[in-house]
């Protein structure tokens, strides 16, 4: 088993190595961090799980996973 730890704390950044070593890697697992984000589901509609305007006067991301589920 393969472990990585990313020092990125971009949530966009992490999602997109995560998806990488889910194709290319068959037993790994990653651990990272973001700044502050709100993180949404993949059919999930931004402006109706996320107070945009609020997200962006206090520097926050909105970023989105390829799985489903709830806002976090």
């Amino acid at each position: 088993m393969r472990s990585v730890t990313l020092n990125s704390s971009d949530a966009a950044m992490n999602f997109a190595a995560e998806e990488y070593l889910l194709e290319t890697e068959q037993h790994s697992f990653m651990v990272w961090r973001t700044d502050p984000c709100v993180m949404i589901g993949q059919y999930q509609v931004a402006a109706a799980e996320t107070d945009i305007k609020y997200a962006e006067e206090n520097n926050i991301k909105i970023v989105r996973r390829k799985s489903g589920g709830g806002a976090i």
